[in-house]
């Protein structure tokens, strides 16, 4: 994931890698020409707007406003969808002309994976959500959807909330308390306001009312926003305080520091509808020091993100916490539509968001470790027990290059719906723990097979045990 930013000074870790080829890639390569032609790299505010999905109209194919009567051939996809719309073709009749009490159809949320047939190795999940109403008046559809493709891992009918404001079990125990292993701690997570559609549904106005209301909050705010400015994307217009977006050499300076989101290329994306009026109600706020940023309008309403250097990753934690709750803060105060929920959030599913993948926490806690000799260790068992403990590991690239360097990983949670988020950086740092263990091990030639057991022991921060 984009965005994050290094360690100023000490180590140098750079941004985490970009993911290795997956869904959107691979949905990509397999759309028809028309929509392969589409997809070239744009800039932040340098993208054309008249190229197809990022001006006013929806690329060509699936059409988003209405489904045709007849369920299309879906033979040859193989998006999780499709196989759900092959296995009960019944589904579609029912629901293509069901709406929103916002207006979003079917059709918005389905077109992506009507367009894109998919790769059978990477299989996307073929289905967005145009806003919180869907996930009643398509929940036969999103839920089979959600258990087909593991997205729905560790789902419950209620999805536990804890954001570890009052009595928190956030765990002050050190990851690495020698400062030698943990590079760097990032957190991140998504919202989308209550009461708006998501961005692949939004009218240009909603954008802008969105990013007002958001630019206002986080700017101009009385609650514990960090201090900071908000840059609206390049050529934008619909920000009133910056007509025209951020300078040149302002783009430049977040691109470099990898602060900066681009124009969406994928056409998974594109289909989505999350990349129409281009660049419009769309921006970044930056933290004063560069270690908070905030994107508005991207894939989701807001995403705040906190990088901190070394063993943070509770400081990160809060960062984020305390920002998403300066928001809500500022948004109730400014209008009586936000007295109740200011966030999107259902009991079942946890903070509603676009993607199905995201739903739960809608949080992605990393560390950004250095392993060299676990990370040669010739059995590489290390990584199947961080993988059985719900941790995917990722090589991590340093330098402006980009390129991976050996003995360098990211450690991210794998789940986000079914766990809360105090119990989610609570396993990240029990399972750097454990890793930073197991590289002391090997560095005074000590084995580490009994350390790679099959479940970590309750310690510092644990979960309580589940029923």
């Amino acid at each position: 994931a984009r965005g994050s930013r290094g360690p100023e000074g000490g180590a140098r870790v750079s941004r985490p890698r970009a993911p290795a080829m997956g869904a959107a890639d691979a949905g990509a390569r397999t759309a028809s020409p028309a929509l392969r032609s589409s997809s070239s790299r744009g800039g932040a505010g340098g993208a054309d707007a008249t190229r197809p999905g990022l001006g006013d109209a929806d690329l060509p194919g699936f059409p988003a406003d209405a489904c045709p009567p007849e369920l299309p051939d879906l033979s040859r996809h193989h998006s999780v969808l499709a196989q759900v719309l092959r296995e009960d073709p019944s589904l579609y009749r029912a629901l293509r002309s069901r709406e929103t009490a916002l207006g979003v159809g079917l059709a918005r949320c389905i077109k992506t994976g009507m367009d894109n047939r998919g790769h059978r190795m990477v299989r996307s999940l073929g289905v967005v959500a145009g806003d919180e109403g869907c996930f009643e008046a398509f929940r036969e559809l999103f839920e089979r959807v959600l258990h087909r493709g593991g997205a729905g891992r560790g789902a419950r009918e209620a999805h536990p909330t804890d954001l570890g404001r009052h009595g928190s079990r956030l765990t002050e125990a050190s990851a690495d308390p020698s400062g030698r292993y943990v590079l760097s701690s990032c957190v991140r997570a998504s919202r989308n306001l209550s009461g708006f559609r998501f961005p692949p549904a939004m009218s240009r106005a909603e954008r802008c009312d969105v990013e007002r209301l958001v630019a206002l909050a986080l700017v101009g705010g009385h609650g514990a926003a960090p201090g900071g400015e908000y840059l609206p994307l390049r050529g934008s217009r619909s920000y009133a305080p910056r007509p025209g977006g951020m300078k040149p050499e302002e783009e430049a300076a977040l691109r470099g520091a990898g602060l900066l989101f681009e124009a969406p290329d994928s056409t998974v994306r594109l289909c989505s509808g999350g990349g129409r009026h281009w660049p419009e109600g769309r921006g970044v706020f930056a933290s004063d020091d560069r270690s908070l940023t905030a994107w508005v309008n991207e894939q989701e309403h807001l995403r705040v993100a906190s990088t901190r250097r070394g063993d943070a990753l509770q400081a990160a934690f809060r960062d984020v916490v305390r920002t998403l709750d300066a928001v809500a803060e500022e948004l109730r105060r400014r209008g009586p539509a936000f007295s109740g929920r200011a966030y999107a959030h259902s009991r079942r599913f946890g903070f509603l968001t676009s993607s199905l993948a995201n739903l739960g926490t809608a949080m992605h806690v990393g560390l950004t470790v250095r392993l060299p000799l676990l990370g040669r260790h010739q059995t590489g068992h290390w990584r199947g027990w961080c993988s059985a403990q719900g941790v995917q590991v990722r090589g991590a690239s340093a330098g402006a290059g980009g390129l991976e360097r050996p003995g360098l990983f990211e450690l991210s949670n794998r789940d986000r719906l079914g766990a809360s988020e105090v119990d989610t950086a609570n396993l990240l740092v029990r399972v750097a723990s454990r890793l930073v263990e197991m590289e002391r091990r090997l560095e005074l030639g000590l084995p580490i097979a009994a350390l790679a057991s099959p479940r970590l022991a309750a310690g510092p921060g644990a979960p309580p045990a589940r029923s």
